[in-house]
């Protein structure tokens, strides 16, 4: 019985190293309007997204169109919640991210752009 159940977790383990995924994340805040998601990543993080890297709202993927070659200024005439959810503050300088997202309802979203994806198993075989 133990046996049986220790075969069950292992191939569960071997399935889920082949078929799973782990996902190195950064955390922002999008809003979209008629399809096009802009995203805001700040000065510190701007190097770590490149157009055609994915980006999960939700259980929805879509991938990055475009990154600003420059950064904006937060004022006064951006989305409060917008800007929290970024985790940036009114003032700061951040780098527009532009994400094709025809299927989306306008509004303000957290986001996660998605900078590495490997599977488990990778770390085992190197």
């Amino acid at each position: 019985m133990i046996l049986a159940a220790i075969i069950v977790l292992l191939i569960g383990v071997c399935v889920w190293g082949m078929y799973g995924q782990l996902d190195t994340k950064l955390q922002t805040g999008g809003i979209c309007e008629d399809g096009k998601l802009t995203c805001y990543v700040s000065e510190a993080d701007f190097g770590k997204v490149q157009a055609g890297m994915t980006v999960a709202v939700g259980e929805k993927e879509y991938t990055v169109s475009s990154v600003a070659k420059a950064p904006v200024r937060l004022d006064g005439s951006t989305d409060a919640y917008l800007i929290h959810l970024a985790g940036l503050a009114e003032g700061d300088w951040a780098y527009a991210v532009v994400v094709d997202a025809p299927d989306l309802q306008n509004g303000t979203y957290s986001v996660s752009v998605i900078i590495e994806r490997v599977r488990p198993l990778d770390f085992v075989l190197g």
